[in-house]
């Protein structure tokens, strides 16, 4: 940097040196003229020339002995005030150098803050796995939906029949004690007109209409009753709550899992599977399955517990109370009989 300013130094004195030089050789060469031209005059008019010339020399040569008495002092001048720019701008780059090393800090700070909360609020908010719409069984859900069964203490379903909850429940390994089956009372209609809309929508099939596919439901929802029964023995309590409040979307809720399969999403025709998002127990949607869950139980207009059901006439009875007129024997073994070949080949079509 010193070198630097003594070649700015040495620029302006080179400058200040020629146009020394310049001034002296001008008033020499103004004498020369007019002591030429005061030789060749007489009288007034030479001794004018001749004053004017010792003038001029006289000026020049002051104004060079100036120079040079100067210059060590502007020299003196120059360094000091070009050591202040320079000083200054150090300063200054210094402190714009340590603002931008701050800044750089600042902002890295918030950016693993940021990440920080993306990552905590990616659990909390945000399904873990997303399982897509499909024409047929997803074998990886399906999968998954095992593991998380077996695994698991608990269980609680929430959909419209839980005729293929009721199946799981048959292969379902000795850890899970608790079940709790909500689906809609299939003397109210209303509670799963959705998912007859749903079907009208999606279904390929033309010849399907409105009080066909509600009497499928309902006798759905009988084979849901009567094959939970035959899973009874496996569990300490497995209850079936009945709700009048319309069914939309299905919920299956176990001790580390929530799913959410999402029916009221628009699809394709001949989509038969909708989209599934499994969220962790650590979650806000997994507290609002359970929330919501134990809020639909706690207002049902009717519920079973089958762990309290000793014999075939007391299951007919409830059977009856949920608007099954005459039912009886001979329906019980229909409903098993269609429960048991519906479950074979559902487990059949979603096992690996």
């Amino acid at each position: 940097m010193t070198q630097k300013r003594d070649s700015v130094v040495g620029l302006i004195r080179a400058n200040l040196a020629t146009r020394t030089v310049i001034v002296l050789l001008l008033g020499l060469l103004g004498s020369a003229t007019l002591g030429l031209l005061a030789a060749s005059s007489t009288g007034t008019t030479q001794a004018l020339y001749i004053a004017v010339a010792t003038s001029l020399v006289a000026n020049t040569a002051f104004a060079v002995s100036q120079v040079l008495v100067t210059d060590p002092a502007k020299d003196q001048l120059l360094k000091a005030t070009i050591s202040e720019v320079i000083h200054d701008g150090r300063e200054d780059f210094a402190r714009l150098i340590a603002g931008a090393i701050e800044i750089d800090s600042v902002v890295a700070q918030a950016t693993a803050e940021v990440i920080d909360l993306r990552d905590s609020s990616s659990s909390e908010f945000y399904p873990d796995k997303i399982y897509l719409q499909s024409r047929g069984p997803d074998l990886d859900f399906n999968e998954d939906l095992r593991r998380s069964l077996n695994s698991s203490r608990r269980y609680t379903f929430k959909g419209v029949t839980g005729r293929y909850a009721a199946a799981r429940l048959m292969r379902l390994g000795a850890k899970c004690k608790e079940v709790h089956l909500i689906v809609s009372h299939p003397s109210y209609p209303d509670a799963f007109k959705s998912r007859v809309n749903h079907l009208m929508s999606y279904s390929e099939d033309e010849s399907l209409n409105l009080e066909a596919l509600r009497k499928r439901l309902i006798d759905e929802i009988y084979q849901a009753v009567v094959g939970a029964q035959l899973s009874v023995e496996r569990f300490e309590s497995l209850t079936i709550d009945f709700t009048t409040e319309t069914q939309i979307n299905r919920l299956e809720i176990f001790d580390q899992h929530v799913y959410k399969t999402l029916f009221h999403e628009e699809g394709d025709k001949g989509i038969q599977y909708p989209r599934t998002l499994r969220y962790l127990q650590d979650s806000v949607p997994y507290e609002e399955a359970l929330s919501e869950a134990g809020r639909v139980r706690l207002n049902s207009r009717y519920a079973i517990e089958l762990t309290d059901v000793k014999s075939d006439d007391e299951l007919i009875q409830h059977i009856r109370n949920l608007g099954f007129e005459n039912f009886g024997e001979e329906g019980l073994k229909s409903l098993r009989a269609r429960f048991q070949s519906n479950a074979d080949s559902f487990l059949d079509a979603v096992s690996r």
